[in-house]
């Protein structure tokens, strides 16, 4: 089961297409390297995406809330 919970995880960043927002965030932190505001960003947006995405499974899976948890530790 905390497989599963990973695997779904892993697919609501496919769902909410994450990757092309790592594409445009790699673009901007190639134009914009000198700027620490960009790499500030960078990082809270990567926790919102992960934020996102553990809500998202707690939301489709309620009842694996334990083994996501436990998924996660290991």
């Amino acid at each position: 089961a905390g497989r599963a919970t990973l695997l779904a995880h892993e697919m609501a960043h496919l769902a909410r297409r994450d990757h092309w927002v790592r594409r445009l965030e790699l673009v901007v932190g190639g134009l914009f390297w000198w700027y620490p505001l960009v790499y500030f960003a960078s990082s809270r947006l990567r926790a919102a995406e992960e934020e996102a995405c553990d809500a998202w499974v707690i939301s489709e899976l309620p009842g694996f809330n334990a083994a996501y948890a436990g998924a996660l530790l290991e």
